[in-house]
C-alpha cells in the first residue's frame, strides 16, 4: 500500500445521476495495468419519494454484469452509505475495480446523484 499522503494526493471524486437505465459511474472503464479503489459511495435521496438502488460491474469481457449491491433503499431525505455498513478510510476501500472493468448504477424508477471517492494505482 502506498503512503497516506500520496494516496491523499490520488484522490478524485465522481458525481453522477443514476436513472432506470444502466448508468456508467466512471467516464471510462478503468485503464489496463491500473487499480481503482472506491473508498466512498453515497446515494442521495431525491426529495419525492423512496427509491431503491443497482450497484453493478461490467467486466472486462465487455458482456457479463455482475451485481454488487441489489435493492440499496433510499429515501427521500436520505444520505446512504454503499455498503451500509462500510466506515469511510482512504486505506480501506470498499470496492477493488480492475482494469478493463468499470461500475453501473440504476434506479428503480426516478433519478438519484451518487457521489463516489475513489483514487487509482499501478498495478
Amino acid at each position: 500500500m502506498l503512503d497516506k499522503q500520496i494516496i491523499m494526493e490520488r484522490v478524485r471524486e465522481r458525481n453522477v445521476w443514476l436513472t432506470s437505465s444502466r448508468t456508467a459511474i466512471f467516464a471510462a472503464a478503468v485503464a489496463e495495468r491500473k487499480i481503482r479503489y472506491v473508498i466512498g459511495m453515497w446515494i442521495n435521496g431525491d426529495g419525492v419519494a423512496s427509491r431503491l438502488v443497482d450497484i453493478e460491474r461490467l467486466e472486462e469481457d465487455g458482456t457479463t454484469y455482475t451485481m454488487l449491491h441489489q435493492g440499496i433503499p433510499v429515501a427521500p431525505s436520505e444520505r446512504v452509505t454503499v455498503p451500509e455498513d462500510w466506515e469511510f478510510g482512504i486505506e480501506n476501500p470498499s470496492e477493488t475495480v480492475e482494469g478493463g472493468v468499470q461500475l453501473y448504477g440504476r434506479t428503480a424508477g426516478g433519478s438519484l446523484n451518487i457521489t463516489v471517492k475513489y483514487w487509482d494505482d499501478d498495478v
